[in-house]
C-alpha cells in the first residue's frame, strides 16, 4: 500500500524495495504504475524477497547506523536495464528495528555526459 503510493508519487521513480538490516530483501520490488515498457525477460529481473543485497554499496553505506540516506551514482537497472540512480534511506517500525528503503529513480540523460 505505501509502498505503493510513494512509487506511484513521482514519474521519475521506477520502483522500490525494501531492505533487512542484514540487506535482504524484505518486501517485493514494486514498479510504478506510471512506467511502460518494463517487462520481465531474461536479462532483466526485479529482486524478490529474501534476494540478497549485502554487497551493494547502497546498502553498505548504510550499514553504518550512523549514515541514514545514501544515492548512487547512475548505474543500469538489473530490473529494467534502464541507467537508474538508487536512492537509501533508513528507518525504524514499531518494534524498532532498522530497515532501509530503497528507490529506484530514471537517470535521464540530464545525469548522464556524452562523451
Amino acid at each position: 500500500g505505501e509502498l505503493l503510493k510513494t512509487v506511484n508519487s513521482n514519474d521519475e521513480i521506477e520502483c522500490a524495495y525494501i531492505l533487512d538490516e542484514m540487506g535482504i530483501q524484505s518486501s517485493s520490488t514494486i514498479f510504478s504504475s506510471l512506467i511502460s515498457g518494463i517487462k520481465n525477460n531474461l536479462l532483466f529481473s526485479p529482486a524478490k524477497i529474501g534476494a540478497d543485497h549485502s554487497l551493494k554499496a547502497y546498502y553498505r553505506h548504510l550499514s553504518d547506523a550512523n549514515n541514514h540516506q545514501y544515492l548512487t551514482e547512475p548505474y543500469a537497472s538489473l530490473a529494467s536495464g534502464n541507467p537508474c540512480i538508487t536512492y537509501t534511506d533508513a528507518f525504524y517500525d514499531k518494534q524498532n528495528s532498522r530497515f532501509i528503503l530503497c528507490i529506484d529513480f530514471k537517470a535521464g540523460t540530464n545525469h548522464q555526459t556524452a562523451r
